[in-house]
C-alpha cells in the first residue's frame, strides 16, 4: 500500500526503491524500480536473479529465488539479524565493525556456528 502511494506522488514522477529484501518480488510487482536493503550486501547475485526472472515474466523462477532469500533471512534472524549480517560480511572480507548499543555482537561461538550454517547458503547463490 505504501509503495503504491509513493509511486503515485507527482503522477509517477519519482522512481521508488523498495526496502524489504525478503519481499523484493512484491515490490517489483507494485512498480518499484529498484531496492535498498541490508542483505543485498552479501546476496546481490540472488536478488539480481529475482529481478531478471521478473523482467522476463518468469514468476515461477522469481518466486523460487525469492523463497531462497526468505530462508536465508530467517536463518539470520535466529542469530539476531543485524549482528549476524555484520558478521556475515566477513565472507566478503569486509569488517563492518560492531553493532551499536543497545544491540550486542554475536559471541565468538555464535559467530562460528552462524558462519558454518550460512556459508554454504551464501556460496550457493554467488557466481
Amino acid at each position: 500500500m505504501d509503495t503504491l502511494r509513493c509511486l503515485e506522488v507527482a503522477s509517477g514522477k519519482y522512481e521508488i526503491l523498495f526496502g524489504c529484501d525478503e519481499a523484493l518480488l512484491t515490490g517489483l510487482t507494485m512498480g518499484a524500480s529498484g531496492a535498498v536493503g541490508s542483505t543485498y550486501n552479501f546476496m546481490a547475485p540472488l536478488y539480481l536473479k529475482v529481478i531478471e526472472a521478473f523482467g522476463k515474466g518468469d514468476l515461477v523462477n522469481a518466486r523460487k529465488l525469492q523463497t531462497q532469500s526468505i530462508r536465508i533471512v530467517d536463518q539470520l534472524a535466529k542469530y539476531r539479524f543485524l549482528p549476524a549480517a555484520k558478521t556475515l560480511m566477513l565472507l566478503h572480507d569486509l569488517d563492518c565493525g560492531p553493532v551499536r548499543s543497545p544491540l550486542t555482537p554475536l559471541s565468538p561461538e555464535e559467530s562460528v556456528q552462524m558462519m558454518d550454517q550460512m556459508k554454504p547458503l551464501i556460496q550457493s547463490i554467488t557466481p
